[in-house]
């Protein structure tokens, strides 16, 4: 039985743990760097530990979509920057201090990043804040939208401090199965769509 080849994803959640907004790559990056690292000379704390960043890069390509316009209309009209826009929703701020969400500003008033959570594989489910996104567009339509675009994003893992206790408790019993099963949905093939409902399959 062939093997099901699983999607990487990064979902955006809200202080519930529910999912509100996802991205699925479409093609997973070939290469994910790990950085671990203490903080910075004049930024150690009491009881700080080492920080942890992960960045890759992603291929963004609307030709495939292109090749069957009146199924992909979407992409006919703005390329893939319907794609970007969401992964820069990803990084701009969305939410006061107030709303209980995990961030990495400690500063009261500080508008903050929406939590994330990072989707690999089989590997436990990781809550993250997106520090940096560079984007390189290419190959634009008569209407200047970008019909590729290489994307590096580089994300914070948050650690799961006292003060985002509920969170992550929200967000490991609420949220994690479900993405786990959509984003395994989006990678397999698409079946027939003629195929008999099982409500009307025939009976023995």
């Amino acid at each position: 039985m062939p093997v099901t080849p699983l999607k990487g994803a990064l979902a955006k959640v809200n202080r519930r743990g529910a999912v509100t907004q996802r991205f699925d790559f479409a093609l997973n990056p070939e290469q994910i760097h790990r950085r671990i690292h203490w903080p910075e000379t004049g930024e150690t704390t009491t009881g700080a530990r080492p920080c942890e960043r992960l960045s890759f890069r992603l291929a963004l390509d609307a030709s495939d979509a292109l090749k069957c316009p009146e199924q992909n209309p979407a992409v006919v009209r703005h390329g893939v920057r319907p794609q970007l826009t969401l992964l820069e929703s990803f990084i701009r701020p969305s939410a006061s201090p107030s709303s209980g969400l995990p961030s990495g500003g400690n500063v009261a008033g500080e508008a903050l990043a929406p939590a994330l959570v990072f989707l690999w594989g089989q590997e436990p489910a990781v809550p993250v804040r997106m520090v940096s996104l560079n984007v390189r567009e290419e190959l634009f339509d008569p209407m200047l939208n970008p019909l590729s675009a290489s994307v590096r994003a580089e994300l914070e893992v948050l650690s799961p401090d006292a003060s985002r206790a509920s969170f992550f408790a929200n967000l490991s019993k609420t949220s994690i199965a479900r993405m786990r099963q959509l984003t395994a949905l989006t990678a397999r093939p698409v079946r027939d769509k003629k195929r008999r409902p099982d409500n009307d399959a025939p009976s023995d």
